[in-house]
């Protein structure tokens, strides 16, 4: 990818895609959930599935450069990150729920590591204040249910170790009809 025009600005986050059908069956849970959720949802297509390390937002071209040296330092420093996914969760809560997400849990911290290398490292990108907490995001709410919602007991999800070998730095493009990814590079872990 080339940035020619220096000031043009785009979406950017750093992130690791998954294979969802690792985890649940894609089609009959989506399916069954779309039934079971008393308003509208909105679910991540199947090939944008990831794990978001950093958002870095919009985003000069200029920048870019700059970014992906201190991105090559950053996971240059840190390797064997693995996280275990076991977990669906209603973020922030069942009352007014906005995500539908899978967690996990960073299994030797560094992932965490490298999310704080990142936070610290790309200056000209907000730091994130909270600690990292290792999630795929599976639907969005788009509007607020009339009552509290639970996950229904028939979702299951097949605990899944995933031990991560790379990270990209990917350009988001919003449209009416959900994201549009774009790798721009992939950094080895």
């Amino acid at each position: 990818m080339t940035f020619e025009d220096k000031n043009k600005k785009i979406r950017l986050f750093l992130g690791s895609f998954v294979d969802i059908e690792a985890f649940y069956d894609y089609q009959n849970i989506h399916t069954g959930l779309k039934n079971h959720f008393d308003c509208h949802v909105k679910f991540v297509e199947k090939q944008n599935m990831h794990l978001t390390w950093k958002f870095i937002g919009e985003t000069k071209n200029s920048f870019i450069p700059e970014f992906i040296g201190l991105i090559e330092k950053a996971v240059s420093e840190i390797s064997d990150i693995t996280v275990n996914f076991d977990k669906f969760q209603l973020w922030p809560d069942s009352r007014y729920p906005r995500q539908l997400v899978i967690t996990g849990q960073d299994t030797n911290g560094n992932a965490a590591g490298l999310y704080n290398r990142l936070n610290s490292g790309l200056k000209e990108v907000k730091k994130e204040k909270r600690k990292f907490n290792p999630h795929i995001t599976i639907a969005r709410f788009r509007q607020k249910p009339a009552n509290k919602i639970s996950l229904p007991e028939w979702l299951e999800l097949k605990e899944r170790k995933i031990h991560f070998k790379s990270m990209e730095l990917i350009k988001s493009r919003l449209t009416p009809n959900g994201s549009v990814y774009e790798k721009v590079k992939v950094f080895e872990l």
